[in-house]
């Protein structure tokens, strides 16, 4: 059996900042050759080793030297903790979905991935036919409205596409998968969220999108008022609602929707039948209460998104019926697959080396569609990292339903695209009938003109990550943030696997 070398590397320490201790660990990462690399982590001959970079130790969350490989198809992470020895974890399942990234930068890239390039963010963060200057030098996204209680991966030179404002630790639900563990009773007060939300604003200049949520955000007594206010700012895009959908039922509460219906995301937890995942994922049967209220939205024209969480060996058999479900109704824009991952609360048993990955969610929805999509069809989103999303879209009109994603060279229009969650009706045309054959580019040329916004029905796979699976490269290009409880914007990723077990909700006021 090999020896492995000894590393010069510690597990990061306090108290100087986050990521000038994670340089301390990169320098000398940086610095080995791929022999090294290979006795420093006891890989085997038959791995493909394909980039170091920095992760956490899954027992004291330390960060620590990791090296990232394939091994047959499927793609691993390895790691060495001081204090805890070896671990590993699979992070993708088909090496055809693993990218290496021009922003990969905590360890060294040593061939064998395919690469995926995305422009520097030069700070536009505007929508479609808007500007807007750039952000304060003197902003700091590491300073809330408040002390902070953690120290965290900077954030301010990325984008924030969307963040996460949690209202409410209290869940009317008790899932045995919650990122979030919701199990409490506690609310934010509507000045501080007011607060809160307002000073990224003055950092950020403008946000894409802002998600409302909890827990069950639709608990907090203020709701409608945490609403209408958020609807009413201009340098926010889309006001987006994560729910469970349970208390949009009651009589008149989608009605009181449909004045905001042009702001107004509603993101519907829909996993699947009750004869499938609901009972073994959510412990309840809401199958037929989530179908009304899908129906009564889209007849009030509120757009909607189906975010379906996906565990291995539960949710695989529902995949193809959530996506038809999503095409039945015109109100229904997007579904969002989410993989499981280990932080907060799991119950369902099953190792870090056994999981779903983007891969496997990308099969599924191809095997369901009849011949409507295929792998190649998805691609990743051009903004934070490769391997943080993926997306494909189709075009819906006049009963037809036809990929448009195949129809886009990507590499030509990265530059349009890149750091774009909101593309207006041209930037949309501009993009279709960029790739593919002569006579597919002026078909889809041809046919760009028919499409609108509201025809385009997309479906996303978003792969998070926990302390198994954690990637510093991924976490420090993050454009998916969270405000923890004192206003700070934190990438979603590293809040869930390190920092929110800290982040207490005691000093606010207890649910009336």
């Amino acid at each position: 059996m090999r020896r492995p070398i000894s590393l010069a590397l510690q597990a990061a320490a306090p108290p100087r900042a986050l990521d000038a201790r994670l340089e301390d660990l990169a320098v000398p990462l940086r610095s080995l050759d791929e022999p090294a690399v290979r006795a420093a982590f006891a890989l085997d001959a038959s791995d493909a080793l394909l980039k170091t970079t920095l992760s956490l130790c899954p027992t004291c969350l330390s960060h620590v030297p990791a090296a990232v490989l394939q091994r047959g198809r499927q793609v691993w992470l390895h790691k060495r903790c001081p204090a805890h020895g070896p671990s590993a974890a699979v992070i993708e399942n088909d090496i055809a979905f693993y990218r290496v990234s021009s922003k990969d930068r905590w360890g060294r890239i040593y061939g064998g991935a395919q690469r995926f390039d995305i422009p520097a963010f030069g700070g536009a963060c505007c929508g479609p036919g808007e500007s807007c200057g750039p952000v304060s030098p003197s902003a700091d996204d590491a300073v809330g409205t408040d002390a902070p209680a953690h120290d965290f991966s900077d954030q301010q030179p990325n984008k924030t596409c969307t963040v996460l404002v949690e209202v409410t630790d209290a869940c009317n639900l008790a899932c045995r998968v919650c990122y979030s563990d919701s199990k409490g009773d506690r609310v934010l007060p509507l000045e501080v969220f007011k607060t809160h939300v307002a000073a990224l604003v003055a950092r950020k200049q403008r946000l894409d999108s802002v998600q409302l949520t909890g827990g069950e955000a639709s608990l907090h007594p203020q709701f409608w008022e945490l609403l209408e206010w958020l609807c009413a700012q201009p340098a926010v895009g889309k006001v987006y609602l994560p729910t469970n959908g349970l208390l949009f039922n009651r009589p008149g509460f989608a009605q009181r929707l449909k004045p905001l219906r042009e702001r107004v995301l509603v993101l519907l937890q829909f996993d699947g039948r009750d004869t499938g995942a609901n009972p073994v994922l959510r412990k309840a049967k809401p199958e037929r209460q989530r179908e009304t209220l899908i129906r009564t939205l889209d007849k009030l024209g509120i757009a909607m998104q189906l975010t379906m969480t996906l565990s291995h060996g539960v949710s695989e058999d529902d995949i193809a019926w959530v996506v038809q479900q999503g095409l039945r109704h015109r109100n229904v824009r997007l579904i969002a697959m989410q993989p499981a991952f280990f932080s907060g609360r799991y119950e369902l048993g099953g190792e870090a080396t056994q999981r779903l990955t983007l891969s496997d969610c990308v099969k599924g929805v191809v095997a369901g569609m009849g011949g409507k999509a295929r792998t190649e069809d998805f691609m990743p989103i051009p903004c934070s990292h490769p391997n943080c999303g993926w997306v494909t879209l189709f075009a819906r009109r006049f009963g037809i339903v036809r990929n448009i994603a195949r129809n886009v060279d990507l590499d030509a229009v990265m530059n349009d695209v890149a750091y774009k969650t909101l593309l207006d009706k041209e930037q949309m045309r501009g993009i279709v009938g960029t790739k593919g054959s002569l006579g597919s580019r002026i078909a889809a040329r041809v046919g760009r003109w028919l499409i609108r916004p509201k025809d385009v029905f997309g479906i996303a796979i978003k792969p998070f990550m926990d302390r198994f699976s954690y990637d510093q490269d991924r976490v420090s290009a993050c454009c998916h943030h969270i405000l923890d409880t004192h206003g700070n914007a934190v990438s979603f990723c590293e809040y869930n696997a390190r920092l929110r077990h800290a982040d207490s909700w005691s000093r606010f006021p207890v649910l009336p």
